[in-house]
């Protein structure tokens, strides 16, 4: 499925199905985009971009690790040492993984909009450890676990995250 031609029958399938009013999928490799795909044509059909942090920072973690830039067990308190952020005990031996794999102790949410206002000030709030709470079994779902993700990959690469 390289090109993508199989991916939009099966899109059609899922509108058809009504599993959807509309889908849209994109296909690309490190060369650029392959295939873009639509289907349906519901003028009312919301796609929730705030849900495809994830997607992108998972994505940017693999290329990064596969080159060797920001491994994937490389623990929190690595990155963070060389810079003048401070790191709480929490989070210093936490490996990169596990806050993409929901397993690093951070609070499943926090109002980081009120808190902080900006990514630059609601890092010490992550880093210090202020939002890591207990999880039953060591899971909670945490988008903090992306933010502080995308924050460490910019302090290690010396660039803003938008980059």
């Amino acid at each position: 499925m390289n090109d993508g031609s199989r991916l939009e029958p099966f899109l059609g399938d899922l509108v058809a199905g009504d599993a959807a009013r509309a889908a849209v999928a994109l296909v690309g490799d490190a060369r650029g985009v392959r295939s873009v795909h639509a289907v349906g044509t519901s003028s009312d059909a919301r796609f929730d971009l705030a849900s495809l942090t994830k997607p992108f920072v998972a994505t940017l973690a693999l290329v990064l690790h596969q080159a060797g830039e920001l491994r994937l067990d490389s623990p929190l308190g690595q990155v963070w040492r060389r810079s003048e952020a401070s790191l709480g005990p929490p989070l210093e031996a936490c490996a990169l993984e596990l806050l993409l794999r929901h397993r690093s102790g951070l609070a499943p949410w926090a109002p980081l909009y009120a808190l902080a206002k900006t990514p630059e000030r609601a890092l010490p709030l992550l880093l210090a450890g202020k939002l890591v709470e207990p999880a039953p079994a060591g899971v909670a779902y945490s988008d903090l676990g992306y933010v502080l993700w995308g924050l460490t990959a910019a302090e290690s690469l010396g660039a803003p995250v938008e980059e």
